[in-house]
């Protein structure tokens, strides 16, 4: 069932850092645009974890870093959203929260899906939480989506690196 509601977003960035946990904000972004019948930009804002994770990846050969980010979201668009309009976008800000805030602003996004890691206590005031600081900054609505996993080991979460 399609969603009409004035001022319905038609454009949706969904930042995601190739966690697991991420791709929990990309399934309730999947099931979103489909109700609100919008597309979807898939970000990835590249820092050192990403990057080694995409060097570190079989198929990297001679590929650059973007060439990589980008062919990593079209393996995310394919699983998450092969019925929905989905483009991907890569940036290399130097802090995370920036990074999806530049891609919100260039993709003319209308709503941002972002997952929160579910951080708290030392960890959380150490890395922050990107998150919150989209919610805090962005100049569009923002879905925080808690990842639900919050029990499982850090080793258990195959994350190159943390953007939410």
């Amino acid at each position: 069932m399609t969603v009409t509601i004035p001022g319905s977003p038609k454009r949706m960035l969904v930042p995601v850092d190739l966690s697991r946990r991420s791709q929990v904000g990309l399934s309730y972004a999947a099931v979103l645009a489909r109700r609100l019948d919008c597309d979807l930009v898939l970000g990835l804002n590249v820092n050192l974890p990403e990057r080694a994770y995409l060097e570190e990846r079989p198929e990297a050969g001679n590929q650059s870093v973007e060439d990589l980010a980008h062919a990593a979201l079209e393996q995310l668009g394919a699983e998450f959203c092969p019925d929905l309009t989905w483009t991907t976008m890569v940036g290399f800000a130097d802090y995370p929260a920036e990074g999806v805030l530049a891609m919100a602003n260039k993709s003319e996004a209308d709503l941002i899906v972002v997952a929160s890691h579910g951080r708290s206590g030392i960890s959380r005031w150490v890395l922050g939480s990107v998150a919150e600081r989209v919610a805090r900054s962005a100049d569009v609505p923002v879905v925080v989506v808690p990842s639900h996993d919050d029990r499982k080991s850090r080793s258990d979460d195959e994350s190159p690196g943390e953007s939410s």
